[in-house]
């Protein structure tokens, strides 16, 4: 079932927000690629859009050419700051209110106009519709893309989304019948990765992708300690395969869904291969556990590669002849609400951001264009260490 507020909208054919998901046309080319979500989920797939190149531009094979892959194009990163982070709906069990979050950025997406400023709602800013949506934090893809995936496909089902989590498990039952997924300490003593495999409309979407063996969701949490050097991640990698065997009886893996953002894929990838090629009698377990080809899949080389090959497939590539350029957006809280529901920082206290109610006629926050002064210190650090690309196209 769906939530009211997905309701709401498939009742009222003359809504705006039904004419924003209706109007959308697959041959128009020149929209953006709209990345939602909670910030630092956004920054990093802003980057690797902005930088990807694993093809050759003019025939689409798998060798980069020096030009990104998405040359010609505008990356339109929509950082969820008044929202995030979004464990709390887990916790305060609203997820109902977070499923509502995931719908209301994505029409933010394919919406013209964006404020300037939260505190002058009359002053409107145009902005690009996007051609397409990746919902990128694995929040959404749990809670929330179910929900915009049944506005698109009643309204209109050429709009194009793509939910990272589903886009890493579909590369994963590619190569196995079960998906393993090394996820954080959070997310798996929550349980969401139970929700999300027990989930009938994942099954229904796994159908119709023409996938018929059940997927048998296997999340083991990553210890919290800091994790450090490679040797550090060594160990825990094979505390992780430990786990893996006395809980599932180490049938051969192929495969780790990696949703960890403290953990670089490369390095896992590089633990992954060095325990494969070890020798050593100690490791003989871990070895036959592994198959030769044992791939670690992540969100950003993942999407990149779903997208890219889509965009070819639907020749929706603007063909412009330069490089990706990006236009940023972000949610703040709107100013009109009580004083005391606002932290010291500007930011929605804990209780009433948690415990907000689905389908409420009052808006909480507003959709701006990205600026310093709603951005924090912590968050402006990360996209200049994380993604100096997508730092250096900010405008300020």
């Amino acid at each position: 079932t769906y939530i009211p507020y997905v309701a709401s909208i498939l009742s009222d054919t003359t809504s705006r927000n039904y004419s924003l998901v209706s109007s959308f046309d697959i041959d128009d080319v020149g929209g953006t690629i709209a990345v939602i979500g909670e910030p630092e989920d956004v920054i990093r797939m802003t980057e690797e859009l902005l930088t990807s190149d694993r093809h050759d531009n003019i025939n689409g094979c798998v060798s980069g050419d020096h030009l990104p892959d998405f040359a010609g194009e505008t990356i339109a990163p929509l950082l969820d700051v008044a929202n995030f982070p979004y464990e709390g709906y887990h916790k305060l069990n609203n997820t109902g209110f977070l499923r509502e979050i995931a719908v209301r950025n994505f029409l933010f997406a394919m919406d013209t106009s964006a404020l300037k400023s939260p505190f002058d709602t009359l002053n409107i800013t145009r902005k690009t519709k996007a051609k397409a949506v990746i919902m990128a934090s694995t929040w959404s893809g749990i809670y929330g893309y179910a929900d915009v995936d049944t506005l698109v496909r009643v309204i209109n089902p050429s709009v194009p989304v793509i939910s990272v989590l589903d886009a890493m498990v579909d590369k994963a039952r590619q190569k196995s019948d079960t998906v393993l997924v090394w996820t954080t300490p959070e997310k798996y003593e929550a349980g969401i990765y139970s929700d999300y495999f027990s989930d009938d409309n994942y099954f229904a979407r796994l159908r119709e992708r023409g996938i018929t063996a059940k997927v048998t969701g296997r999340a083991l949490g990553a210890e919290p300690d800091s994790l450090g050097e490679d040797t550090s991640l060594k160990g825990h990698f094979l505390d992780f395969l430990d786990a893996y065997i006395a809980k599932y009886e180490g049938d051969n893996i192929s495969c780790i869904v990696l949703d960890d953002s403290s953990i670089s894929p490369a390095a896992l990838q590089a633990v992954i291969d060095g325990i494969i090629s070890d020798d050593d009698d100690y490791m003989l377990v871990y070895r036959n556990l592994l198959s030769s080809d044992c791939e670690c899949i992540y969100a950003e080389k993942v999407v990149a590669e779903l997208l890219y090959d889509a965009m070819r497939k639907e020749n929706s590539f603007s063909h412009r002849i330069a490089y990706p350029a990006m236009k940023g957006y972000m949610t703040v809280p709107a100013a009109s609400l009580p004083e005391a529901v606002y932290e010291v920082d500007g930011s929605l206290a804990y209780a009433f951001k948690y415990g907000r109610e689905s389908n409420c006629e009052r808006n909480t926050y507003k959709f701006v264009e990205m600026r310093d002064r709603y951005l924090s210190e912590t968050l402006m650090e990360y996209m200049s260490e994380c993604a100096p690309q997508t730092f250096s196209l900010y405008v300020r």
